[in-house]
């Protein structure tokens, strides 16, 4: 039995009325509730190794203040029969089995409870609960098409990624830079200065990119498109990576 209530039945009548527990010392009754505690939360059977050794290591108490406890008051606790390994109260041993007998009742209750049940409903009733567990899973299917999808990514680096929208608000505002590669130095650049790595990847990249001078050009925002090795050392030169 893996479950027992944290307490047991104790009444202070029984017991102090007992010729056994008038005459203990006030250290003999605290050895015999402590000895009747583990008997009841450390056991699966309500029950003590009777081994002195094995006890006192499970109690705390001294092996040889066990031994006099025991021998003194032989009559409280008895051996197991079929065991002879192990001791128990029969007081407690009587309540943990009205306990097993309370816990079989209160199963076999259930079952019944539950059948019967199962017996009363109707046919709409079965109807109606198979209906609702169908628009459950119909609702959820619906919630996990409505999910919105993950945004598509231009560019995936080690400190941030820049989504396709974010890139094409880019690419309207900064039509003469060479975005890509200009993601690939922003993440070196954080990777190198960890300290300086910003919160907020948007702000920092249209700084970043705001640095780049727009190359000389035409009116009506026409540009002479620098190319190949010109390009990169223009930028690394605006961003600040060469002088």
């Amino acid at each position: 039995m893996s479950y027992r209530p944290p307490f047991y039945k104790r009444f202070p009548q029984d017991y102090l009325s007992s010729a056994t527990t008038r005459r203990m010392t006030l250290a003999e009754h605290g050895v015999y509730n402590l000895l009747l505690d583990y008997a009841w939360l450390e056991e699966q059977t309500a029950t003590l190794p009777k081994d002195l050794s094995i006890l006192a290591k499970l109690t705390g108490i001294d092996r040889r203040i066990l031994c006099k406890f025991t021998v003194k008051y032989r009559g409280l606790f008895s051996e197991v029969p079929g065991d002879s390994q192990r001791i128990y109260n029969p007081r407690m041993k009587a309540e943990y089995e009205e306990f097993l007998q309370t816990c079989e009742k209160n199963r076999l209750a259930g079952r019944q409870s539950a059948r019967a049940r199962k017996a009363r409903s109707t046919p709409v009733e079965r109807a109606s609960n198979h209906i609702e567990k169908e628009l459950e899973i119909e609702k959820d299917k619906r919630r996990k098409e409505e999910a919105p999808a993950a945004p598509s990514l231009s560019f995936s680096g080690q400190h941030f990624s820049v989504t396709t929208k974010q890139d094409a608000v880019l690419g309207e505002a900064f039509p003469w830079i060479d975005r890509p590669a200009e993601y690939r130095k922003a993440d070196s650049w954080m990777e190198a200065n960890p300290e300086k790595r910003p919160k907020k990847a948007n702000r920092f990249l249209h700084n970043w990119f705001s640095r780049i001078s727009q190359p000389n050009g035409g009116s009506n925002g026409s540009t002479r498109k620098l190319t190949g090795e010109a390009l990169t050392a223009a930028n690394l030169k605006a961003a600040g990576f060469v002088q």
